[in-house]
């Protein structure tokens, strides 16, 4: 299968080379003004791999900047990039679109709805399917040029499109890449179940001392405290209530655990403690972190603004947000994804799930 991966980061460069080694023809894109990242794969002419078990130097058919290039003749867009640039990815490679293509967001972050509103805003022609995934497939690292290394790689994964009835037809193509890809009900499951919303910016933020003091230092399962594991059960608590209000089943960051790593635990602390793809990590280098500056407006905000939209109260949630806003000075909830910017203000919660579900 001709695939394209759409972003040069950790989870592109791994994502690639390990479809790669699977068989797949694979495209390698990267933004012009980021060129840079595709240096490494170009001198060595593919990227050499570690940890998946398909361990190997992968060959990649073309590493570009022209997004043409890129996505002309492919089956499989997959993007893999941080939510704040998901626009940008989107406006690039809507004009170039063609009949029968699937485009996967990994993570979803609720791109299925930013993406859907542009290609509708735009009237671009071309008949695709748009779907997301809950989380990325990968714990990964770049480990030098045209170098990486998978930490783990979870066992299952949900991935939903936008309409739920166009579901089967991502999955059809995307497990030909992943055969660890099952259906989620619909995009609002594989977003406001995401366990980074709670994992990141909650470890991040009540460790906020030691990572100022030290920067970047190594660090075994987020630094996570049972204290931090009560906060972030609190959030899934939260989550759970829009959760059922949305026709959906509980949110629980310690299940989703077993099912990506096996890892168990009588609580959310001891199962990420048990996670093996958790225990060599290092910690943000800032409050600047992805961990924040993705996960609070891209996860916590539209998922808090849901919440208010019907009237649900989320006072933990809500006191995350507030407190990383207060912390890097800036006012995550008019930067992030709100009901207004996912084309759902207004709606009942009935209307939402019609919507999704199609």
């Amino acid at each position: 299968m001709k695939i394209a991966i759409l972003g040069a980061g950790h989870g592109g460069y791994t994502m690639a080379a390990d479809l790669s080694l699977a068989g797949h023809e694979v495209n390698l894109y990267e933004l012009p003004q980021y060129e840079q990242n595709l240096d490494g794969v170009r001198q060595r002419g593919g990227i050499e791999l570690t940890g998946t078990g398909r361990d190997g130097f992968a060959k990649i058919t073309a590493a570009t900047t022209d997004i043409k290039e890129a996505v002309q003749g492919t089956q499989l867009i997959m993007v893999v990039t941080p939510a704040f640039v998901h626009m940008t990815f989107i406006e690039k490679f809507a004009p170039n679109l063609e009949d029968g293509q699937v485009i996967v967001f990994n993570t979803g972050n609720f791109a299925s709805f930013v993406c859907a509103n542009h290609l509708k805003k735009k009237k671009i022609k071309a008949e695709v399917t748009i779907a997301e995934t809950e989380c990325l497939i990968y714990a990964c690292r770049i480990m030098g040029p045209g170098k990486a290394w998978a930490m783990a790689v979870k066992n299952k994964l949900r991935l939903a499109a936008l309409p739920a009835t166009r579901t089967k037809r991502a999955l059809d193509v995307a497990t030909k890449a992943f055969p660890q890809f099952y259906a989620g009900k619909n995009v609002l499951e594989t977003s406001v179940t995401n366990i980074n919303f709670a994992i990141h910016p909650i470890s991040t933020i009540m460790n906020t001392g030691k990572i100022e003091q030290l920067g970047a230092y190594q660090t075994s399962h987020y630094d996570t405290t049972p204290s931090i594991a009560r906060v972030m059960e609190a959030v899934d608590a939260e989550r759970s209530i829009l959760a059922k209000k949305l026709g959906l089943g509980p949110v629980s960051t310690k299940d989703t655990l077993l099912r990506y790593y096996g890892a168990k635990g009588s609580n959310l602390y001891e199962a990420l403690v048990d996670s093996r793809a958790y225990k060599v990590q290092t910690s943000p280098a800032n409050l600047q972190s992805r961990y924040i500056t993705e996960d609070i407006p891209y996860g916590l905000v539209p998922i808090a603004s849901l919440g208010e939209m019907l009237r649900i109260q989320m006072p933990t949630t809500d006191a995350i947000i507030d407190l990383c806003s207060a912390a890097n000075a800036t006012d995550y909830r008019r930067e992030g994804l709100t009901v207004e910017k996912l084309g759902l203000k207004g709606l009942t919660a009935k209307q939402i799930i019609k919507r999704v579900n199609g």
